[in-house]
């Protein structure tokens, strides 16, 4: 289940989620855009960030252990992680443990009767050493529609192309076109789970596709479904990207 962050930490961080005792499995990623940092207490204590991924993966759960974890919005990581976005993508990164923000993490958070309270008292007292600064574009990330186009983004912004393909890649990892295909792809789902969904013909032209094999190709090389089987399997861990979880 979703966790909230403390109200002056959400224009950063979408929520927290806490996982214990976990069922082993493979459970499945889909592709958002975000970065997420996992904490994962068994034997061990380990710290590994989850980066912005462009195709369906997986992630391996043990048994018995208890998963804590940190989804930033887009772009937002980089106030709190010394890692390149890029350096990110479609990469589960272990982190080692003495390093800026990571050193302060340990094994109490998950003994903690309120783990989620500690880790918004650590966050708000790096932001209060390091402090982090949003823009109009970090702004749009937070709330970008899933039909739009990147010539007006470009416009939005007074940037060409090739600067706002630079900005996504410093600050996602990944270029504006995959974000956009992203959210239209997250939009698809939602709409082909509710009730009264219109023919397909007609929803690829609504979501801007050529035709109705560009949209079925799209959504299964993105979600690894198609528009006939377009249900998620639920999750008992809350890292797993959802892509059914309704866009901010």
């Amino acid at each position: 289940m979703p966790l909230a962050p403390h109200p002056r930490l959400r224009r950063y961080i979408s929520h927290y989620w806490l996982s214990r005792n976990s069922s082993a499995g493979d459970h499945r990623i889909l592709p958002d855009g975000c970065v997420d940092l996992v904490l994962a207490a068994g034997h061990d204590l380990t710290v590994t960030a989850y980066g912005s991924t462009t195709a369906p993966g997986t992630a391996r759960v043990q048994a018995g252990h208890h998963y804590l974890g940190i989804r930033f919005h887009p772009g937002q990581h980089r106030h709190f992680l010394p890692l390149p976005a890029a350096e990110l993508r479609d990469r589960a990164l272990p982190l080692p443990d003495n390093r800026g923000l990571i050193a302060t993490l340990g094994s109490q958070v998950f003994t903690h009767p309120h783990p989620c309270r500690i880790l918004d008292q650590l966050l708000l007292d790096w932001l209060g050493h390091y402090p982090a600064e949003t823009d109009a574009l970090d702004r749009w990330l937070l709330h970008a529609p899933w039909k739009s186009g990147i010539a007006p983004v470009c416009h939005a912004f007074g940037v060409s192309k090739r600067q706002l393909q630079r900005r996504f890649q410093q600050r996602l990892g990944i270029s504006p076109g995959t974000f956009l295909t992203i959210r239209r792809c997250q939009w698809l789902i939602r709409t082909l789970t509710q009730e009264g969904v219109p023919p397909l013909a007609a929803l690829a032209q609504d979501a801007g596709f050529s035709d109705q094999s560009h949209m079925t190709r799209t959504l299964k090389r993105v979600m690894g479904v198609t528009p006939a089987a377009a249900i998620l399997p639920d999750h008992d861990v809350a890292f797993i990207q959802d892509a059914m979880r309704a866009a901010p």
